[in-house]
């Protein structure tokens, strides 16, 4: 979904899980997933390196409360919002049942 100038993930937590486990196997370039909230925004709107960041993600998150509000405010279509945690925790589980390991740093 098109929010201003993002790309957000449209799907649930689980679609995302299959979605970066799909991409573990398949050996692809890195990825990395970020997560959309208000405060974010806003420092997008000044840091334009962090907003490259965010624009330039695999996956972006609607990680908060004020941009599924601000969606509807601005009558787009509405959003699936999924938090860090969520995304950490469904992902993990899916790289559990998988055997995957993973690296945090």
């Amino acid at each position: 979904m098109r929010f201003f100038e993002y790309n957000l993930f449209e799907e649930n937590a689980k679609s995302l899980a299959e979605s970066v486990i799909d991409h573990i196997k398949s050996g692809g370039k890195i990825k990395w997933l970020c997560c959309l909230n208000p405060h974010s925004f806003e420092l997008s709107r000044i840091d334009k390196p962090f907003q490259r960041a965010l624009m330039e993600s695999s996956w972006l998150l609607t990680d908060g409360s004020g941009i599924v509000l601000a969606a509807k405010i601005l009558q787009l279509r509405p959003c699936v919002r999924i938090t860090g945690y969520d995304a950490f925790q469904e992902i993990m589980t899916a790289l559990d049942t998988v055997g995957g390991k993973v690296f945090l740093f």
